[in-house]
């Protein structure tokens, strides 16, 4: 069941003049989906921010700098010798008797 504060939130959004088309689009997905997929904080702090006049900065996330190639990369170190006779293929299955 949808949590009330939520649709109440997200209809007081709604019942404003002032949003953009994208913004209303956003909020009334919201509103279709919020009896299946409750609000999460972000989605909270967002409605709230428009409530209260301000603009809506999101939470600095965590970069992954190694996939982006921000992080240089070490030394290369050799390969153990136990690694290197490792098998190519996995062993084949035995017939059931």
């Amino acid at each position: 069941m949808a949590d009330d504060k939520d649709l109440d939130l997200i209809t007081q959004v709604l019942e404003k003049d002032d949003l953009s088309n994208s913004v209303r689009a956003a909020f009334e997905d919201m509103q279709f989906k919020v009896d299946r997929y409750p609000l999460s904080k972000k989605q909270r702090a967002w409605a709230h921010a428009i409530l209260s006049g301000d603009k809506y900065e999101a939470e600095e996330e965590c970069l992954n700098l190694w996939s982006s190639g921000k992080v240089p990369k070490g030394r290369d170190v050799p390969t153990p010798a136990v690694l290197l006779n490792l098998p190519k293929k996995p062993p084949m299955r035995r017939p059931v008797e």
